[in-house]
């Protein structure tokens, strides 16, 4: 019976949505009890002036600030040692995340590890640390990881070139502020590839092993909204209604597979690729996605029919077996409509890796969101048809 399967929605961060709420930043840090804040960005990031801006209305109020600009796309275990030696010279603050998934990553890593001893993978989520982390506040500037939503970042291990998990349950980070106006300057690659990031959130929750109706009604309008107004945020960066729509919807993306769906093994083969090429995450999503939705399909067709309504090309004249085909379909056009590669040969992986990538893939603990645990061959199944 439903009414016997439990279902907890843990907290989530306090959320400060609309254009101009990153003006509230130095309101957040107080918040959270702090009077220095640690920003944690990029350096092309910082190029376009938005973390000195931040810091500067930071520092008018009174508090002291230290930017930490190193973050590398797929951060690795010594991106992580290099901010944790920063922030531990500077001492004890709000550590805050301002950019993408990669700028969300560190952030979390080093919230924890810049306040316990050891270094790169002694942070495995695994791991207990004796130091609760640092409050932490989110400031994202592209619409794609969710990342403000959960409390897990990915790191490389430089050692066995694999992914691994940093967290703890005080790594959630206390409050998301998003400002769609800090989305408008990225890029249309950039723009299109964290927009599939976020449409493959959504699907995957949905797809999960363990859906709930929440992550479902939350998942089917973030693909509705992303389907809609990706195009146009591409074609268009200037465009505040179509940046403001996918920013939302990415963080609600993020809130479906942070109810407790997670996601799936879309993410394990992305995360796998992306350590052994250096492959651009939500591309690599877009290639295998319509292939591990066809492989799938007998086990989740009716959510993927559900997902073709969403997307608008659901008729109920038609099979639900058709209208999930449809959704399939669909997510592969908008993904050749935003400019995505079609396969992972032209994202630079090559034959030989792609068992490696299969093991991987199966290793990484994301994979046990799958409606059903794979093997290796169906794993390698679908790598061959997206590559």
């Amino acid at each position: 019976m439903f009414g016997e399967r439990p279902l907890s929605i843990a907290p989530l961060p306090a959320l400060w949505f609309g254009l101009g709420q990153s003006e509230r930043l130095a309101e957040a840090v107080r918040l959270v009890g702090a009077s220095r804040a640690f920003l944690v960005t990029d350096a092309a990031l910082r190029h376009t002036g938005i973390p000195d801006a931040l810091a500067k209305g930071l520092r008018a109020t009174g508090i002291d600030v230290e930017i930490f600009d190193r973050v590398v796309a797929n951060p690795t275990t010594d991106t992580l040692n290099a901010a944790a030696e920063v922030l531990r010279a500077f001492g004890r603050a709000a550590v805050v995340a301002v950019g993408g998934g990669s700028s969300m990553d560190v952030a979390k890593g080093v919230a924890i590890a810049g306040v316990n001893e050891g270094s790169g993978r002694d942070f495995d989520y695994r791991n207990e640390q004796p130091v609760p982390a640092l409050a932490i506040i989110a400031v994202p500037t592209t619409s794609g990881t969710g990342s403000e939503t959960n409390a897990f970042g990915v790191i490389d291990d430089l050692e066995t070139h694999e992914k691994f998990y940093v967290g703890h349950e005080s790594v959630l980070p206390r409050v998301a502020i998003i400002d769609p106006a800090l989305t408008v300057g990225l890029p249309a690659r950039a723009t299109a590839s964290t927009g599939l990031d976020a449409l493959a959130h959504a699907i995957e929750s949905l797809a999960a092993k363990n859906p709930n109706p929440f992550a479902t009604a939350v998942a089917l309008e973030a693909a509705s909204t992303i389907a809609t107004w990706l195009p146009i945020a591409v074609e268009d960066g200037t465009n505040l209604e179509a940046r403001s729509q996918l920013a939302l919807a990415a963080h609600l993306a993020g809130v479906a597979f942070a109810s407790g769906t997670g996601l799936g093994l879309g993410h394990g083969i992305a995360h796998a690729v992306s350590a052994a090429t250096g492959a651009v995450h939500g591309e690599v999503l877009a290639a295998v996605l319509p292939h591990l939705m066809r492989s799938n399909l007998d086990l989740r067709d009716g959510a993927y029919a559900r997902l073709g309504t969403a997307l608008g090309v659901g008729d109920p004249s038609r099979s639900t077996r058709e209208n999930a085909r449809a959704a399939i379909d669909a997510v592969a056009t908008l993904a050749s409509r935003v400019g995505a590669p079609a396969t992972l040969a032209e994202q630079g992986l090559v034959a030989h890796q792609l068992d490696l990538v299969a093991v991987a893939a199966l290793r990484d603990e994301v994979t046990l969101n799958a409606p059903a645990f794979p093997t290796v061959a169906e794993v390698r199944a679908v790598l061959d048809a997206a590559f």
